[in-house]
C-alpha cells in the first residue's frame, strides 16, 4: 500500500460527484485557510453534473484520491444512471485512470501519527463506518458499532454518507468523516436549504486536532444542470439536503 508523508496540516474531501462549483468553492476555502496538502476519498465523479470537466480540475491538482464504491461502478458498467451518465462522459483516458485508483492508503504525519484514508470501512466501500441505515435513512453509529471497524491507525478517514461525524475513541483514536463536497446532506430528512460543502482540516499538535470546515456555493446552478440532465431527483437533493432515494 502507498504511503504517504503527511504534513502536520492537511485536508481531506470526499464525495464531489462531479459537482465542480462546489468542488472549487471547497479550494478557494483551501487556499484561504493556506492548506497545501489534499486527500481525496472518492466517489470523485458519478452524477448529472460536470464528471468530464472535475476530472481535469483534480488531474491538474494531482491530490492522492482513492476509488469509491462509484468509481468501481463506473467501471463495471453497473450501478445507476448517474455512473452510466460520468462513464459517457469522461472517455477512455480518464477511465484507465480510475482503474489505477487505489481503494485505501496510509500515511504518516511528522510527528509518526499513523493515519489510514478509505471510502467507506477499511474493507468495504460500500458499507458507512460512522453511520448504520442507508441513505436517506442514516443514524449516528454507535461506539461499539464504529471499534468493529478499528485498525491501530491513530486517524481513520472515511467517506461514503455524505455526512461529516468526528468521533473519538475512549483510546483517543480519531475517527472522522469529511462529508460531502458535491451532493452534501442532512441527518435529518426535512427540506430546507441544503448543507454547503464540507471538508476536514487535520493538524497535528499535541494530539490531533480534526475539524469539519465548510464552503457555501450557488447550490442553484448544481440544481439546474442536473434538471438540464434529466435527474430532477439529484436537483431536489441538491437544493435541499434531503435525500429520499436510494444513493446517487
Amino acid at each position: 500500500m502507498l504511503q504517504l508523508d503527511l504534513h502536520d496540516r492537511f485536508a481531506v474531501v470526499s464525495d464531489i460527484h462531479g459537482n465542480l462549483p462546489a468542488l472549487e468553492a471547497v479550494c478557494r476555502e483551501l487556499a484561504r485557510e493556506g492548506v497545501e496538502q489534499v486527500i481525496n476519498l472518492g466517489d470523485s465523479f458519478s452524477g448529472p453534473l460536470w464528471p468530464a470537466e472535475t476530472a481535469s480540475f483534480l488531474r491538474d491538482r494531482a491530490w492522492p484520491t482513492l476509488a469509491g464504491n462509484h468509481e468501481g461502478y463506473i467501471l463495471s458498467g453497473g450501478g445507476s444512471a448517474s455512473d452510466a451518465f460520468a462513464a459517457r462522459e469522461l472517455g477512455p483516458e480518464v477511465i484507465q485512470d480510475i482503474a489505477r485508483l487505489p481503494k485505501s492508503l496510509r500515511g504518516r504525519t511528522r510527528r509518526e501519527a499513523s493515519v489510514l484514508f478509505c471510502h467507506g470501512v477499511p474493507d468495504d466501500d460500500c458499507r458507512p463506518w460512522l453511520h448504520t441505515g442507508k441513505p436517506g435513512d442514516y443514524t449516528p453509529a454507535t461506539r461499539s458499532e464504529i471499534a468493529r471497524h478499528l485498525t491501530p491507525d491513530a486517524l481513520a478517514l472515511c467517506g461514503h454518507t455524505h455526512l461529516p461525524r468526528v468521533h473519538r475513541t475512549r483510546d483517543q483514536r480519531v475517527v472522522a468523516n469529511p462529508g460531502s463536497v458535491g451532493l452534501p446532506a442532512w441527518l435529518e430528512q426535512r427540506v430546507r436549504e441544503p448543507p454547503p460543502p464540507t471538508f476536514l482540516l487535520v493538524e497535528q499538535r499535541a494530539k490531533l486536532r480534526v475539524t469539519v470546515r465548510s464552503a457555501p456555493y450557488q447550490y442553484e446552478y448544481a440544481a439546474q444542470r442536473a434538471e438540464t440532465n434529466s435527474r430532477p431527483e439529484w436537483g431536489f437533493r441538491l437544493r435541499t439536503g434531503v435525500f429520499t432515494a436510494p444513493a446517487p
